[in-house]
């Protein structure tokens, strides 16, 4: 007879069933029950630029929460770039490249359930070189003069052509003057002199 059970998560139960013609006979089941990885995404497009090293699983969400085994296996596909990856890590090394070179990541949860995600992780070479402009022209190292209020709007630019081309803004005095992530120099107040640095 077919027999049907509800379960709740992370329980362990042992199920009986006994023969009733009088002989005594018992078989028996352990059940254990576990919440399933159901989707793994990728929070922002993971790259790795000069040869470093770079953990993508820290580019990567698991879902649900209370995933009772939130472990994956990673992979990378064939390649001849010397791209390689911890299976139990996520943890991607590679040799250093003079031009970009994109291969494909598969991380598959360790459940068994069968939840995986494919994405192409790109390798760019390392800048070599960065220079900041104002619109065409070349401000790298300069003193420029604001007033309070003004917006000044920097662009970079790496070298060689091939290099990743992301940067990170920091300003070395925030409450003077704020620049956000895409280079946008806002001056909020005060007076001296503020760095603004790119890499």
């Amino acid at each position: 007879n077919d027999v049907r059970i509800l379960l709740q998560t992370g329980k362990t139960v042992t199920v009986t069933a006994a023969a009733t013609d009088g002989s005594g006979k018992k078989a028996t089941v352990k059940l254990k029950t576990v919440q399933p990885v159901e989707q793994l995404t990728l929070l922002d497009t993971p790259f790795v630029a000069g040869g470093k090293g770079k953990n993508l699983a820290d580019f990567l969400s698991v879902y649900p929460g209370n995933a009772t085994n939130r472990k994956l296996v990673w992979q990378v596909s064939d390649n001849d770039h010397g791209v390689k990856i911890n299976a139990s890590s996520g943890a991607l090394s590679t040799k250093a490249v003079t031009e970009a070179v994109t291969v494909m990541v598969t991380a598959t949860a360790k459940d068994g359930f069968g939840a995986y995600l494919q994405f192409p992780v790109t390798i760019y070479p390392a800048t070599t070189q960065l220079r900041l402009f104002r619109d065409s022209e070349d401000i790298t190292g300069k003193t420029l003069t604001l007033s309070v209020g003004e917006k000044l709007y920097l662009t970079a630019q790496s070298q060689p052509e091939g290099a990743a081309g992301r940067y990170t803004w920091t300003s070395s005095k925030k409450s003077s003057v704020n620049v956000d992530d895409s280079g946008c120099i806002t001056v909020l107040g005060g007076t001296g002199t503020v760095t603004i640095t790119c890499t």
